[in-house]
C-alpha cells in the first residue's frame, strides 16, 4: 500500500479528535456534587435514585456504542471522515454544554448526555482509524501513542475544569465540555484515506473480512473499563468519604491520571518497538499496582500515585490493542474494528453501574460511614479488590497469549528515532 504525505495542519486536525477522547471524564470529579444536588435529601428536591445519578456518567457511554459501531461501518465508504468529524464535535459540545443552560429539569441533563454520548461516539472511532489508514506502519504505531498522549492531555482540561466548576455549582460543570469546540474547528481540516482501489482489468474484488481477533483486544478493553471506570466515577466520593478532599481534590488526581498517561502516550512508539507484546501485560499490572495505592490511600499524594500507575498502564494498553488490530485485520476492516473495540469499551461504562449494585455489592456491606458521619455505598471501597483481581487476570492471559504471532500485515513496530511523516 502506497502512503501520502500528509500536512501537518492535517494531522493536527486528526489529533483534536483524540483530544475529546476523554471528554466523558467532565462530569466525573463532580459526581459527589451532583449526588448533594440531585440525590435523596438534595437541594434539589428531585430526590433522584442513586442509580439514576449515575446514569450522567454511564449513559453516554452506552449511547456511544450504536453511534461508534456506525461510525465505523460508514467511514470513508458511504460518509466522509470529515463530515462524521464535524457532525459528532458539534453534537458534543452542545450535548455537553445543555446542561448548563437548562438547570431546572434532570429529564434534560439526561438529554443533553444522550447527545453528548452521540457525538462522542461519532467521534471515538475516526483518530485511530485515520491514523492506520494514513501513515506508515513505524510511523503509526507512534501516532497512535501520541493520540494517547493528547486524549490524556484533553482530559487533564476536562477534568480540571469539571472540578473547578463542580465547586461553583453543579450546572456550571458541563461548560468544561466547550473545550471541544477547537476540535470542533479543526475537524474542517481532516483528510480522508485512499480507498483501496481494484487491479486493473479486475472483474470483481473479494470482500475482505474482519479477523474474529479483534474480539480478544475488544473483551480486554472491556474488562479494564469495568475495572476501572467505577473508580473514577467514584472517586470524589471515595476522597469525601475517607476526608481526604472534595471534588477539587479529587479532580487533582484525576489530572495526575491523565498527566501520566501523557507520559506514557509520549514513549509508547520506543517502549512498544522494544517490549512489544509485552507492553499489555505491564500495563495491566501498573494498573493493580495503582488500584492497590487506592486502597490504601488516607492523603492526596498516595491517591495520586494510584490514578498515575492506572494511567500509565492504560496508555501502555489503549495503543497497543491498536497496534494489533492493525496487524490483525485487513485495513478496509480497520474502522470497524476499531469501532467495536471502542464500543465494548463504552458498554463497560454503562455495565459498571449495574456491576456494583448487582455483583460487587452482594460481597460488600449495605453502607459505610465516611469520617464526615455521613452513609456511603458499601461497595466504595470493596470495588478496588474487584478491579485488582481483574488486572492481575487479564496481565497474566496477556503474558501467554502472543498476539505477534497472528499478524498479517506489517507490525506497527515503532521508530527507534523521532516518527517520520510518509
Amino acid at each position: 500500500m502506497e502512503y501520502k504525505k500528509v500536512s501537518p495542519l492535517a494531522t493536527l486536525a486528526i489529533f483534536s479528535m483524540a483530544l475529546m477522547g476523554m471528554g466523558i471524564t467532565v462530569v466525573t470529579p463532580a459526581m459527589q456534587t451532583l449526588i448533594a444536588y440531585w440525590g435523596p435529601g438534595g437541594a434539589s428536591g428531585a430526590e433522584i435514585p442513586l442509580t439514576s445519578i449515575y446514569m450522567i456518567s454511564t449513559l453516554p457511554t452506552l449511547v456511544m456504542v450504536p453511534a461508534t459501531l456506525l461510525a465505523g461501518a460508514i467511514a470513508g465508504k458511504q460518509v466522509k471522515f470529515r463530515t462524521l468529524a464535524i457532525l459528532g464535535s458539534a453534537l458534543f459540545v452542545i450535548g455537553g454544554c445543555l446542561p448548563a443552560v437548562i438547570t431546572n429539569s434532570f429529564a434534560m441533563v439526561i438529554f443533553g448526555r444522550v447527545l453528548f454520548g452521540i457525538g462522542a461516539g461519532l467521534i471515538s472511532p475516526l483518530g485511530n482509524a485515520l491514523i492506520l489508514g494514513l501513515y506508515e506502519p513505524k510511523t503509526a504505531a507512534s501516532y497512535l501513542g501520541y493520540g494517547t498522549l493528547l486524549m490524556n492531555a484533553g482530559g487533564i482540561a476536562f477534568q480540571y475544569l469539571g472540578g473547578v466548576l463542580s465547586g461553583m455549582s453543579w450546572s456550571m460543570t458541563f461548560w468544561g465540555h466547550g473545550v471541544a469546540v477547537i476540535a470542533l474547528i479543526m475537524a474542517f481540516f481532516i483528510p480522508e484515506p485512499p480507498k483501496v482501489e481494484a487491479p486493473a482489468g479486475a472483474q470483481e474484488v473479494k470482500k475482505e473480512k474482519m479477523s474474529p481477533l479483534i474480539w480478544i483486544t475488544g473483551a480486554g478493553f472491556f474488562l479494564f473499563n469495568i475495572g476501572n471506570y467505577p473508580l473514577m466515577m467514584n472517586l470524589s466520593s471515595i476522597f469525601t468519604a475517607k476526608g481526604i478532599g472534595d471534588g477539587v481534590a479529587a479532580a487533582t488526581a484525576l489530572s495526575i491520571y491523565t498527566v501520566a498517561g501523557c507520559v506514557a502516550g509520549l514513549i509508547f512508539g520506543k517502549v512498544f518497538a522494544t517490549i512489544n507484546r509485552f507492553a499489555v501485560p505491564v500495563g495491566f499490572l501498573l494498573a493493580a499496582v495503582g488500584q492497590f495505592f487506592i486502597s490504601m490511600g488516607t492523603n492526596v499524594a498516595m491517591m495520586s500515585v494510584g490514578t498515575a500507575c492506572i494511567g500509565f498502564g492504560f496508555s501502555f494498553v489503549m495503543p497497543a490493542f491498536f497496534a494489533y488490530i492493525g496487524m490483525w485485520t485487513a485495513p478496509s476492516t480497520v474502522a470497524l474494528a476499531t469501532s467495536i473495540n471502542l464500543g465494548l469499551n463504552s458498554v463497560s461504562g454503562f455495565v459498571c453501574s449495574y456491576y456494583l449494585s448487582g455483583i460487587v455489592a452482594k460481597f460488600s456491606p449495605e453502607a459505610i460511614e465516611g469520617v464526615d458521619g455521613l452513609q456511603y455505598p458499601g461497595f466504595l471501597y470493596t470495588e478496588v479488590y474487584w478491579a485488582i483481581a481483574i488486572s492481575i487476570a487479564m496481565a497474566v492471559i496477556f503474558l501467554v497469549f502472543n498476539p505477534l504471532k497472528y499478524a498479517k500485515n506489517a507490525p506497527a513496530a515503532a521508530p527507534q528515532e523521532g516518527p517520520t511523516e510518509a
